[in-house]
């Protein structure tokens, strides 16, 4: 179990230092800052939060960790699409 989870952190980091790398050849600084200002900018993220609980159990010796995750992916929304029609 512990080797999914270190799978899975590794995929995701080399999948966000790409998408870094990439942006960094077409963009400047600058730019990439004014899209980071932007709530509504077409850029990946992916924001961790950490959790760990103690004294948990019937003996209060318990620990508890939990990662959330919630990656942030835009997607284009096509408002001109003609509505379906009923058969």
């Amino acid at each position: 179990m512990k080797t999914g989870f270190a799978f899975l952190f590794v995929a995701l980091a080399v999948i966000t230092s790409n998408s870094v790398v990439a942006q960094s050849d077409d963009q400047t600084a600058a730019d990439l800052a004014k899209q980071l200002q932007n709530p509504v900018a077409n850029l990946i993220s992916v924001p961790f939060q950490n959790i760990v609980d103690f004294n948990l159990g019937p003996n209060d010796d318990g620990v508890r960790y939990l990662l959330h995750f919630q990656p942030v992916i835009p997607a284009e929304a096509k408002l001109n699409t003609p509505a379906p029609q009923p058969i």
